[in-house]
């Protein structure tokens, strides 16, 4: 399978590029940390991997056109789009979050993988189907203190991974949201110290379970659900059908 991975140059993404490489698929990595990912991905070819990097931010449209070509002249066909690339920024209080720190929230962590997802899906629509991943936060399920543009972006993120799945019951495309805990990552450790970050779970963690969603080894999970993954172990979260839960809602509202 050709994987279109973001946010591959460390952390979370590149533990996920490891372990779906071992497992023989090709990749497309995708970061705005040129030098980090050209290591990373070097590493991998010298383990057999076959590996495509694409270097650029992702809010630019510029790049995000550049990143369509490319899977439009590439010889695989895209069958997985992993959206894992994302920011936080410096904790604090509602009140005194800056406009940027919003802005630039919602221009990384929803804009860009939305516009993915939909690049995606014009690809995976004429081949039948693929898989849509967006790596969400255990912040989207409720509110959390001192981030809150964080924990808004992901929770939005995971509302439209829900809409694709149910948009997209007959296409044969999937989409889940990745509900990592804690990981032991560099954004965590910006955020709260070292020593915190490295008593949290390896990103290893979180990619081994991704790369079992991709090759159908998660029983029980369906399109639209999360997977909430937390030292090795996971918990498939259902979604709601939604087009069930309205005409419950009108029901109700009508008696």
């Amino acid at each position: 399978m050709h994987i279109l991975i973001t946010g591959a140059a460390q952390g979370i993404g590149a533990a996920i590029a490891a372990e779906v490489a071992k497992r023989g698929h090709t990749l497309t990595l995708v970061d705005v940390k040129g030098d980090v990912l050209t290591a990373t991905a070097e590493k991998l070819r010298q383990q057999g991997a076959m590996v495509t990097v694409l270097i650029g931010d992702l809010t630019s449209a510029d790049f995000i056109s550049q990143l369509d070509a490319h899977l439009a002249q590439s010889p695989d066909k895209l069958d997985v789009l992993i959206n894992n690339a994302a920011v936080a920024h410096p904790l604090r209080p509602f009140q005194d979050i800056p406009e940027e720190d919003l802005d630039q929230g919602l221009a990384v962590n929803v804009k860009a993988p939305f516009k993915l997802a939909q690049i995606g899906i014009k690809y995976m629509l004429p081949q039948g189907g693929g898989t849509i991943i967006n790596v969400a936060s255990r912040s989207n399920i409720y509110g959390y203190i001192h981030m809150a543009v964080y924990a808004a972006t992901k929770a939005a993120i995971t509302s439209f991974t829900g809409t694709i799945a149910l948009e997209n019951k007959t296409t044969g495309i999937r989409a889940f949201t990745i509900i990592p805990g804690r990981t032991n990552t560099q954004m965590q450790a910006q955020l709260r110290g070292q020593a915190e970050a490295s008593a949290a779970q390896p990103p290893e963690y979180v990619g081994e379970i991704v790369s079992k969603l991709i090759d159908n080894e998660i029983p029980g999970i369906e399109s639209g659900d999360s997977l909430l993954v937390s030292f090795g172990e996971y918990r498939v979260m259902k979604e709601l059908d939604k087009g069930d839960l309205h005409k419950k809602m009108t029901s109700e509202q009508q008696n």
